[in-house]
């Protein structure tokens, strides 16, 4: 699930889906984006990402741990 989360930030919920695919997920949302713009027009895309059980169990654990994680790149 995609969301609006605050102003031009938005939030990805991928359920079950370990840091590694939201790795692999990240990289193709940039991908994706970068093809829209061929002609080197400088795009900014920031990334937190958080998962259980290392940045936290519950929702606004994890939530503060993606947004630290976002704030750090």
């Amino acid at each position: 699930m995609i969301a609006r989360y605050d102003g031009s930030r938005f939030a990805a919920l991928l359920v079950s889906t370990p840091r590694e695919g939201a790795l692999r997920c990240v990289q193709m949302v940039r991908d994706t984006v970068a093809s829209r713009y061929p002609n080197g027009q400088e795009l900014a895309l920031k990334v937190g990402i958080a998962s259980p059980p290392d940045d936290g169990g519950d929702t606004f654990e994890l939530m503060s741990a993606a947004d630290a994680a976002l704030l750090e790149n």
